[in-house]
């Protein structure tokens, strides 16, 4: 009961009357899809793209030109599989387009920025309708593995850097309250207060819990070694980054409950979730087209390749066939559970270093790029710790730069560590790539 007034209060008071948005007619659709078939889905998919790319032609300078070069028009669009006709985007052409992704008819745009995962912070822009959707999506993708929105929840989540105002504090404190979630900032957790982070759960008692994966397995791998029971929780939900099967298993081992994954990136939030009967991850297949591509920008099928991803709702600012910097496959497999939706077999994405200290704190791959995202002055970064005292971070510096930028980075890292490392700043003009062609934001060549 409490946690469907819970629900009520926050999705049609709060968010409904109160801010106005329309999240709880858009859940309730998306929920009336789930008891569709496969191919069904598939012709919502469609009608849904072909608007979308008749939009983008019209609207949207950067396609118009670049399809215009092609030859291709929107009636050309007859199948999903004719988007193969379209060139991939990757971050690099919106960056060097940004105001030629805008379309002519911008209502309220949102302008976000990623926590530059790929060591250069990434601006963009999308709908206020797709904002409101992307929440109803992700609520009804937790809901896959029987997660329900009012359910007593604690996040070990990455939260604020720095200090907070009291209003903030009071505005997250209701918000929060609303949603009948506890934050605990995943970027603070150290072997030092560890204990208290343990505390903070046992004491909330929550029924489900959400975790970045690392900071999640390093509390579950103390409390096996060391025997601490944990209250256990309905289940547990990770996020953020590749949940590896020791990992789960170990989590699930510390907690007592199934764990189960999602797959997602700021870009457009949850991409896809595991269900509660076989532990797939579901494609939200009537919110996203997802594709899996070679080099070529060709779909593949039974390999893994580049994820490719087009935004059905983001008319403002449309990203049609765009690689997020992850690897995937798709299963031809059906699953038990019943959704309509395809599975993502698998996913290789970009792992994230721990930092460490010699106290024992542990900073997670995800605390620099999240509070670098914030600094205009620099274009791109790396982080590398051969020492447990010091740690270099290699920067380009851009037209905005200026040394505020560094003691900003400076005071941040010595508030989450206590001030244990030396930080050095090295200036340079390029960052290489890795032998693979990717690139690592955080390294560590620590002897584990």
């Amino acid at each position: 009961m409490l946690t469907q007034i819970s629900a009520f209060v926050a999705l049609t008071l709060y968010e409904g009357l109160y801010k106005r948005r329309p999240i709880h007619a858009y859940l309730k659709e998306y929920n009336r899809n789930l008891q569709k078939r496969a191919d069904e889905i598939q012709k919502i998919q469609l009608q849904k793209l072909q608007s979308l790319v008749h939009h983008a032609y019209h609207n949207v300078p950067y396609y118009r030109d670049t399809w215009n070069q092609l030859g291709f028009k929107p009636e050309d669009l007859r199948e999903i599989s004719d988007l193969e006709k379209l060139p991939t985007l990757g971050k690099q052409d919106i960056k060097d387009n940004f105001d030629r992704f805008k379309a002519l008819n911008q209502k309220n745009p949102i302008t976000k920025t990623t926590g530059g995962s790929t060591g250069s912070p990434f601006k963009f822009q999308h709908s206020l309708e797709s904002y409101d959707r992307r929440q109803a999506n992700m609520w009804r993708g937790y809901g896959f593995s029987g997660q329900t929105l009012g359910t007593r929840s604690l996040y070990l989540w990455g939260d604020h850097l720095g200090e907070i105002s009291k209003l903030t504090r009071i505005k997250d404190t209701i918000y929060n309250g609303l949603f009948r979630r506890k934050m605990l900032n995943s970027f603070y957790l150290s072997e030092e207060n560890i204990g208290d982070y343990i505390a903070q759960i046992n004491q909330y008692k929550p029924e489900t819990i959400v975790s970045y994966v690392s900071p999640l397995h390093i509390l579950a791998e103390h409390a096996n070694k060391h025997s601490i029971a944990l209250h256990k929780p309905n289940k547990i939900l990770t996020g953020a980054e590749p949940l590896h099967e020791f990992q789960r298993e170990s989590i699930e081992r510390a907690f007592g409950c199934d764990v189960y994954n999602t797959y997602g990136c700021r870009e457009f939030m949850l991409i896809a979730a595991e269900c509660s009967a076989e532990k797939h991850l579901h494609i939200n297949d009537d919110h996203l087209v997802v594709e899996i591509t070679d080099d070529t920008g060709k779909n593949v099928k039974n390999v893994l390749g580049d994820i490719v991803i087009t935004d059905l709702h983001n008319y403002d600012f449309p990203f049609i066939r765009y690689k997020n910097g992850d690897q995937g496959q798709i299963s031809d497999q059906s699953c038990s559970c019943g959704l309509p939706f395809r599975v993502l077999d698998k996913v290789e994405g970009r792992k994230l270093d721990l930092i460490r200290t010699e106290s024992g704190k542990i900073i997670p791959g995800e605390f620099f790029p999240h509070m670098l995202k914030d600094v205009a002055g620099i274009a791109k970064f790396q982080v590398k710790q051969k020492v447990l005292q010091e740690i270099e971070i290699s920067y380009i510096p851009n037209e905005l730069f200026s040394q505020h930028d560094l003691e900003y980075v400076l005071a941040e890292v010595n508030r989450v560590t206590g001030g244990e490392l030396h930080v050095k700043f090295n200036a340079v003009d390029d960052i290489p790539l890795t032998k693979l062609g990717k690139f690592r934001v955080t390294i560590s060549e620590l002897t584990q």
